[in-house]
């Protein structure tokens, strides 16, 4: 009794009908190739993904990356820079200067319009600078900033908006409502 005891725990295998051994093997072919076929799938959708972003606008992309991101949202906003020849210069405001639009005696138009832009020079001094109402337009850029708070002022003209934004140099900054997006 000892032997057929000791045969039986060394006796690995089992017996299955051919017919449920086949239809097992078959079962196993068939998702092994349905597994194949979605590897393919999945790598041409893959290739498809790449060449979108690639030939994608970048910033919309971006935009929805942000609008559909899990993250918590963050505020940017867009600050002014001047072009100089010295290089860029922050734009803390501005206001109008001359503007004298007409017509000559002749009837030609003539234009006269000027901005008075108020920069931040490099030892955080605000210089104010007349210059073309179209040199402006030209030579004014944008670059988004995060904010960081916003705070509301009181004045003799109501109430103000600023903002304390972070820059992409790192640097922190504090702009008014009104000098902020503005093209």
């Amino acid at each position: 009794m000892a032997k057929k005891e000791k045969e039986k725990k060394e006796s690995k295998s089992i017996e299955v009908d051919k017919e449920v051994l086949d239809q097992i093997i078959k079962k196993q072919e068939e998702m092994q190739k349905s597994m194949e076929e979605k590897d393919l799938a999945m790598e041409d959708q893959k290739k498809t993904i790449q060449k979108l972003e690639s030939i994608s606008d970048k910033g919309r992309s971006k935009r929805w990356d942000e609008e559909n991101s899990t993250d918590e949202l963050v505020k940017v906003i867009r600050i002014p820079f001047y072009k100089t020849p010295k290089g860029r210069k922050l734009v803390v405001g501005w206001e109008s200067g001359t503007d004298e639009v007409g017509y000559s005696r002749d009837g030609k138009p003539f234009f006269n319009q000027t901005v008075i832009l108020h920069i931040e020079e490099d030892d955080d001094e605000i210089k104010k600078e007349e210059i073309d109402y179209s040199l402006f337009y030209r030579n004014i850029e944008t670059e988004p900033a995060e904010v960081l708070n916003e705070k509301e002022k009181k004045n003799q003209n109501g109430t103000t908006l600023s903002y304390e934004v972070k820059l992409d140099s790192g640097r922190e900054i504090e702009i008014d409502s009104k000098f902020i997006n503005p093209f």
